[in-house]
Protein backbone atom coordinates (compact mmCIF):
# COMPACT_ATOMS: atom_id res chain seq x y z
CA UNK A 1 0.00 0.00 0.00
CA UNK A 2 1.07 3.51 -0.76
CA UNK A 3 0.18 6.41 1.15
CA UNK A 4 0.80 10.11 0.04
CA UNK A 5 1.53 12.87 2.96
CA UNK A 6 0.96 16.65 1.87
CA UNK A 7 1.89 19.79 3.17
CA UNK A 8 5.26 18.86 4.97
CA UNK A 9 7.87 21.04 6.32
CA UNK A 10 10.24 21.45 3.71
CA UNK A 11 12.82 20.47 6.52
CA UNK A 12 11.52 17.13 6.56
CA UNK A 13 13.99 13.58 5.64
CA UNK A 14 13.44 10.60 4.55
CA UNK A 15 14.75 9.60 7.81
CA UNK A 16 12.00 11.83 9.75
CA UNK A 17 9.13 10.08 7.62
CA UNK A 18 10.39 6.34 8.47
CA UNK A 19 11.17 7.07 12.00
CA UNK A 20 7.14 8.40 12.22
CA UNK A 21 5.89 5.04 10.03
CA UNK A 22 8.27 2.79 12.77
CA UNK A 23 4.90 2.53 14.89
CA UNK A 24 2.89 1.10 12.02
CA UNK A 25 5.16 -1.72 10.97
CA UNK A 26 7.84 0.68 9.25
CA UNK A 27 7.85 1.71 5.56
CA UNK A 28 9.10 -0.64 2.83
CA UNK A 29 10.54 3.12 1.15
CA UNK A 30 9.88 6.72 1.84
CA UNK A 31 10.06 9.41 -1.58
CA UNK A 32 10.00 12.88 -0.57
CA UNK A 33 10.36 14.26 -4.16
CA UNK A 34 12.67 17.72 -5.36
CA UNK A 35 12.29 19.93 -7.67
CA UNK A 36 14.38 19.55 -10.40
CA UNK A 37 15.98 22.97 -11.02
CA UNK A 38 16.47 23.71 -7.37
CA UNK A 39 16.68 20.62 -5.69
CA UNK A 40 14.14 21.59 -2.82
CA UNK A 41 11.63 19.91 -1.76
CA UNK A 42 8.17 19.72 -2.84
CA UNK A 43 6.93 19.25 0.73
CA UNK A 44 5.03 15.90 -0.40
CA UNK A 45 6.09 12.15 0.44
CA UNK A 46 5.40 8.98 -0.54
CA UNK A 47 5.63 6.09 1.47
CA UNK A 48 5.07 2.39 0.87
CA UNK A 49 3.78 0.30 3.73
CA UNK A 50 3.83 -3.85 4.01
CA UNK A 51 -0.13 -4.03 5.70
CA UNK A 52 -2.74 -2.67 4.15
CA UNK A 53 -4.01 -2.34 7.89
CA UNK A 54 -1.58 -0.88 9.44
CA UNK A 55 -1.30 1.90 6.42
CA UNK A 56 -4.74 2.33 6.99
CA UNK A 57 -3.68 2.91 10.99
CA UNK A 58 -1.32 5.20 10.22
CA UNK A 59 -3.98 7.16 7.81
CA UNK A 60 -6.40 7.67 10.55
CA UNK A 61 -3.95 8.84 12.98
CA UNK A 62 -1.54 10.98 11.18
CA UNK A 63 -4.19 12.64 8.46
CA UNK A 64 -4.89 16.35 9.94
CA UNK A 65 -2.42 16.20 12.31
CA UNK A 66 0.85 18.27 13.20
CA UNK A 67 4.66 16.97 11.69
CA UNK A 68 6.79 19.73 12.57
CA UNK A 69 4.86 23.03 12.02
CA UNK A 70 2.50 21.90 9.65
CA UNK A 71 -0.84 20.09 9.72
CA UNK A 72 -0.79 17.69 7.03
CA UNK A 73 -2.86 15.52 4.86
CA UNK A 74 -2.66 11.89 4.80
CA UNK A 75 -4.41 9.61 2.20
CA UNK A 76 -3.68 6.48 0.27
CA UNK A 77 -2.03 7.25 -2.90
CA UNK A 78 -3.82 6.82 -6.30
CA UNK A 79 -2.47 4.40 -8.65
CA UNK A 80 -0.77 6.17 -11.86
CA UNK A 81 -3.47 5.37 -14.14
CA UNK A 82 -6.45 7.36 -11.59
CA UNK A 83 -4.05 10.39 -11.33
CA UNK A 84 -2.59 12.85 -12.70
CA UNK A 85 1.32 14.50 -13.29
CA UNK A 86 1.48 17.27 -10.33
CA UNK A 87 4.66 18.48 -11.93
CA UNK A 88 7.20 17.62 -14.61
CA UNK A 89 10.07 19.14 -12.75
CA UNK A 90 9.84 16.83 -9.59
CA UNK A 91 11.85 14.13 -8.64
CA UNK A 92 12.99 12.07 -6.31
CA UNK A 93 16.10 10.65 -4.73
CA UNK A 94 14.51 6.92 -4.83
CA UNK A 95 15.71 4.60 -7.23
CA UNK A 96 12.43 3.08 -8.18
CA UNK A 97 8.81 3.59 -7.02
CA UNK A 98 6.98 1.29 -8.45
CA UNK A 99 3.22 2.08 -8.10
CA UNK A 100 3.78 5.80 -7.94
CA UNK A 101 5.35 8.21 -10.37
CA UNK A 102 7.57 10.62 -8.14
CA UNK A 103 10.90 9.30 -10.26
CA UNK A 104 9.81 11.74 -13.12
Amino acid sequence: MYIYIGNLPWETTEADIAGIFEQYGGALSVCIPKDKVNEHPLGMAFVEVREEQQGQQAIEDLNRNRIGDRVVIVVKARDRIERRQYSRHAKCQMTECPAIECGL
